[in-house]
Parts: C-alpha cells; sequence; structure tokens
C-alpha cells in the first residue's frame, strides 16, 4: 500500500512540476499579442497555490526517504511563496508579482521558526528550519503572518487587475511581421499579421 501512495505522490509531483514548466513556456511571439483571461490567471494562482501545497504536505508526510521529504518540504513552501503571484506573471505583470512574492519570502523567513506550528512537523523536521519552541500568538508572528496571507490575498485578487492592463496595452490595430522561408520554392518571405 505505501509502495502505492509513494507511487502516486511521486507521479504527482512530476506532473506538477513540468505542468508549470509547460505553462512557463507556453508564451511565444504570438500568443504575447493576443488577449489574456482573466479566469485563466485567477486559475493559475489559485491552482499554483493549492496543488504544491498539497501534493508537497503529502509527499513529506508520507514517503519515508529524507530526501523527497525534503522536496516535498522545498514543494509545499513553494507553493504558499510563489504559487499566488503566479497568474500575475501570467498577464505579464512582473512588478505585482515579484512584489508579492517577495513579501511573502521576507515574512515566512521571519515566520521560519513556526513552521512546526504553522504547517506541521512533517514539514519542518526534513527542511530543518524550525529549531526552537515558538508561539504563534507572539507579535512577531501576528504580523509576519498577517502580511503573508494579506499578500496572497493580495495577489490572487489582483489577477484582474494584471489582466485588464496588459489587454488595454495591447489595445488597437497590431501588426506583426516575420520572416518565413518556403522550402518548395527555395523563396524567403515575410509573413504578416493584423490583429485588431
Amino acid at each position: 500500500m505505501k509502495t502505492v501512495i509513494k507511487g502516486i505522490l511521486l507521479s504527482l509531483l512530476l506532473i506538477t512540476s513540468l505542468s508549470a514548466a509547460s505553462m512557463a513556456q507556453r508564451v511565444n511571439s504570438v500568443q504575447q499579442q493576443e488577449k489574456k483571461s482573466e479566469s485563466e490567471a485567477w486559475r493559475q494562482s489559485i491552482i499554483n497555490t493549492i496543488m504544491p501545497v498539497a501534493i508537497g504536505y503529502a509527499t513529506a508526510r508520507y514517503v519515508h526517504s529524507n530526501f523527497l521529504r525534503k522536496v516535498g518540504g522545498g514543494l509545499a513552501v513553494y507553493g504558499l511563496i510563489v504559487g499566488p503571484s503566479t497568474g500575475n506573471f501570467y498577464a505579464n505583470d512582473g512588478q505585482r508579482g515579484m512584489m508579492g512574492l517577495l513579501t511573502r519570502a521576507a515574512a515566512g523567513y521571519v515566520m521560519k521558526d513556526a513552521t512546526r506550528e504553522i504547517l506541521s512537523s512533517y514539514i519542518a523536521d526534513p527542511l530543518g528550519w524550525d529549531k526552537k519552541e515558538v508561539s504563534l500568538t507572539s507579535p512577531r508572528n501576528l504580523i509576519a503572518g498577517s502580511i503573508f496571507l494579506a499578500s496572497m490575498v493580495y495577489n490572487v485578487i489582483s489577477t484582474r487587475q494584471s489582466v485588464k492592463s496588459y489587454n488595454r496595452s495591447y489595445a488597437g490595430v497590431k501588426l506583426n511581421v516575420q520572416p518565413s522561408y518556403d522550402p518548395l520554392t527555395d523563396t524567403p518571405l515575410l509573413t504578416a499579421r493584423i490583429a485588431f
């Protein structure tokens, strides 16, 4: 049974990492000129937060390999820090995405000794960050935690504005001219695309 669970978790871990990489590589010169979808930006923020956290936690909890437990813990932390910003990155709003990401990274660093209390010992033990017992109600952890959560919510909510800003920047008529080649006639060509 444990072997089956390990296989499923490793498969999900691999699929998640490959799909995140493929989504990041999807943008090409033609797609950059097309309008972005608000629902797609929101979906990417939510999915890229929930999936790494769930798969990372399950891996850290149910797999007994120390290396894979570290990978699972790192994946869960990645999902919490990077995931909410992916919708902004989808909409080419790198400034808003990076500000949220860096805010969560700084707040997470302040709260690193509370990893066991917040995320559980399954995440804290393999990562080795949580060296001492702390109180979640200490002002330091309350402030950092509030900033962390507010930043997550802000990035998810701001995907709509990021998409609107991106789509406004591509309003009007766009002309795209690219060199091409016809192998049958051995002729160089120019292709033009007009978008309204």
